[in-house]
């Protein structure tokens, strides 16, 4: 009879064992279900990240080329006025600057 008993009180353990098993096993599958979400979740945001940050460096790119060209065409109509020749074909003095150019550090004479 102790060797009955003994097989009784074994498959309850077994039992009990697999029916911990099964929680385990469902809650395992719970988490690693909540994980592929979170991961989904992750990706989508890091993808949208991505979306916006290109989206900001072409506005950006845009942007500067606009102030460039801006600053290009107003310096064009800037030079235009007051330079290259008279109707005389003399250079202009305001063209040339007006006043003398200095001779570089070199050319000067040594004591």
């Amino acid at each position: 009879m102790a060797l009955q008993d003994r097989g009784e009180v074994l498959r309850e353990h077994l039992r009990k064992n697999l029916v911990e098993e099964k929680q385990l096993e469902e809650e395992m599958n719970v988490m690693l279900q909540d994980r592929r979400e979170r991961d989904e979740r992750r990706r989508i945001a890091e993808a949208e990240a991505l979306r916006r940050n290109q989206a900001a460096t072409i506005i950006q790119k845009w942007f500067r080329g606009y102030i460039v060209r801006k600053r290009l065409k107003k310096k064009k109509k800037g030079k235009k006025k007051g330079k290259g020749k008279s109707k005389d074909g003399k250079k202009d003095k305001a063209a040339s600057g007006g006043a003398k150019k200095a001779k570089p550090a070199s050319a000067k004479k040594k004591k």
